[in-house]
């Protein structure tokens, strides 16, 4: 092996499928990626990587070398958890808009006060768990991807909601928009009118917001809804269940900040 960087490169490309992929997890271009996994073809007079469809996937000695990067990357990331005994920092968070909305809102105080030694750095950027971009991913849904530990750690409940002054002359609802691969069943308010929405938008608060000023219907969450004394739920209103799910890559099981994290929402259920 000339170059152990080439590894990395060879990792990515075969979690993430395709070069831009690849290059997206870890802050390149196509063209690095296309460079490093050819510089191994080269060394070893064999191709590495083969395509199918759309997609990259490893020859067997690909998949050989993708099994050197998963174990040299495994070993690195044990012995950088091992050197850092107390949880402190940073705490790197990606978070669905939706779940940041109707379950952090809820438990920041907690959140906080959990260990005054580190600080949340949240974001709604889809970031890399196996590529250390984050530490945490909290969604909707469990992902499938990666070497990735899961755990479903709350739900939420959705029901329809209206303002009070409204809700005897009510015109319309309100369809809150999600980001690809979440399902949010909203054909309940879409029966009601037996029409399209009068505003389709993301976030939980401009709907909440909207149907305060607005005499219009939308889907929210039970505990954020409940806050505002001007709201009701609509009667026979069908419910939603929302999960929430927290991720991590495996190599960083024994890593005091995951462990601290886990202590905090162990109290929060």
């Amino acid at each position: 092996m000339h170059n152990w960087n080439d590894l990395i490169y060879c990792l990515a490309l075969a979690e993430y499928k395709t070069m831009n992929a690849a290059a997206k997890a870890l802050r390149t271009n196509a063209t690095t990626v296309s460079r490093h996994v050819n510089n191994l073809s080269e060394i070893y007079q064999n191709p590495i990587f083969i395509k199918d469809g759309q997609e990259w996937r490893p020859t067997e000695l690909g998949q050989q070398l993708v099994e050197i990067a998963k174990k040299t990357k495994i070993n690195i990331d044990e012995i950088e958890a091992d050197t850092s005994p107390l949880p402190t920092g940073a705490l790197r968070i990606y978070c669905e808009l939706r779940v940041m909305q109707a379950f952090f809102s809820r438990h920041w105080r907690s959140a906080l006060r959990a260990d005054p030694k580190i600080n949340i750095h949240l974001s709604m950027n889809p970031s890399s768990l196996a590529f250390g971009e984050v530490d945490l991913s909290f969604t909707c849904k469990a992902p499938t991807e990666g070497r990735l530990i899961r755990k479903k750690v709350a739900t939420t409940e959705y029901a329809v909601f209206a303002s009070k002054a409204h809700v005897s002359n009510l015109e319309g609802w309100i369809e809150l928009i999600d980001v690809p691969g979440q399902i949010f069943d909203q054909s309940f308010l879409r029966d009601q009118f037996d029409a399209a929405p009068r505003i389709s938008l993301q976030g939980l608060n401009m709907a909440l917001r909207a149907i305060q000023e607005l005499p219009y219907i939308a889907m929210l969450p039970r505990p954020l809804a409940n806050q505002s004394d001007d709201l009701c739920e609509l009667p026979n209103s069908p419910v939603f269940i929302d999960s929430v799910w927290v991720s991590f890559h495996e190599s960083r099981k024994n890593d005091p900040l995951i462990k601290s994290v886990f202590k905090w929402l162990d109290t929060i259920n």
